[in-house]
């Protein structure tokens, strides 16, 4: 089955209802160009320096900072500068479901349907067409590529790493809502490596979120569903299934909104977790900033994972 394409006018209703703007089939929600950076061409040694996309990549001398897709630079987490787009007004190639409120699949090969590209100490998020180790996109000629690099210790601290993508959503207080996405993980990836994210775009007066990460024991990557808020206190919910390896997989989450709030994660249509959970705790505003790809890895080790055929909604999509 071909990517689902287009995006249906019922969904408009519900976007007018929570008071965001909409066009065409994508969300345009306090569009924002933050002030360009300065631009900086790929050093020789950029691994990726031949990928499509080429914004995301450039290192500053100390290592720290990427620029972002398109053109502006984010420097360590005391300072990033990251382009805040607003989605994309254009009618998107992707395909996605009718009921759909956003969704890319990067044939566009650029990022710039997404709100914002993040990229913090040494991360990089670019579009690609082909996998290490061969191999390329689930579908179609591109791929997005996340990787987290390493970081220096300073005052024996080594900082983390941000390599993702958000998608800025009407602000949620109840009710589903749901990620579709295909990852192909390379190799193993460390405890709490964040692939994606549901928070609020404000984090430092609402740090309420809710992640999907994966937990490493014995050499073994399983999923983890992590819940940080007054009253979930930082709970996790770990998969007894591996997450697959050298290989893509289809990951839809579903996360119910609520005091009686579940989460539940299937991988390729089977379900791997499915819990109960207060998901909002004692939050006053809703979330609205949908995250997807590494919004946390160490500093200590060189990470990596590719993402395809994004779909965000507020029922079940399915895997194809």
């Amino acid at each position: 089955m071909g990517k689902l394409r287009g995006c249906a006018l019922g969904v408009l209703a519900l976007l007018v209802s929570a008071g965001a703007g909409t066009s065409g089939c994508s969300l345009a929600l306090d569009p924002t160009d933050l002030s360009r950076g300065s631009d900086r061409s790929d050093p020789p040694s950029d691994p990726y320096a031949g990928s499509i996309d080429a914004g995301p990549g450039a290192q500053d001398e100390d290592g720290f900072g990427a620029r972002v897709d398109n053109g502006t630079t984010s420097g360590d987490d005391g300072g990033a500068v990251a382009h805040e787009a607003g989605l994309s007004d254009a009618a998107p190639s992707v395909t996605c479901p009718g009921f759909a409120l956003f969704c890319d699949d990067f044939e566009s090969g650029g990022l710039t349907r997404w709100s914002q590209v993040l990229t913090t100490n040494n991360g990089l998020a670019r579009v690609d067409g082909a996998l290490d180790g061969g191999g390329g996109p689930f579908r179609g000629a591109y791929a997005m590529r996340l990787w987290a690099g390493t970081n220096p210790s300073v005052g024996g601290v080594v900082k983390a790493s941000t390599a993702n993508v958000n998608a800025y959503v009407p602000a949620m207080t109840t009710g589903a809502f749901v990620y579709r996405f295909y990852v192909y993980v390379p190799a193993v990836l460390v405890t709490d490596t964040s692939l994606a994210k549901l928070a609020h775009r404000d984090p430092l007066s609402f740090p309420e979120d809710v992640n999907l990460k994966v937990v490493n024991g014995g050499g073994v990557d399983r999923w983890r569903i992590n819940v940080d808020n007054a009253v979930a206190n930082d709970a996790s919910f770990d998969s007894a299934a591996p997450v697959p390896i050298g290989r893509w997989t289809c990951l839809e989450w579903s996360l119910t909104i609520g005091h009686v709030g579940r989460l539940t994660l299937s991988a390729d249509g089977a379900t791997v977790i499915d819990v109960a959970e207060d998901t909002v705790g004692t939050m006053a505003a809703g979330y609205d900033d949908a995250r997807v790809g590494i919004s946390y890895s160490p500093g200590t080790v060189v990470q990596q994972v590719f993402v395809d055929d994004v779909a965000l909604a507020t029922q079940k999509i399915g895997c194809e």
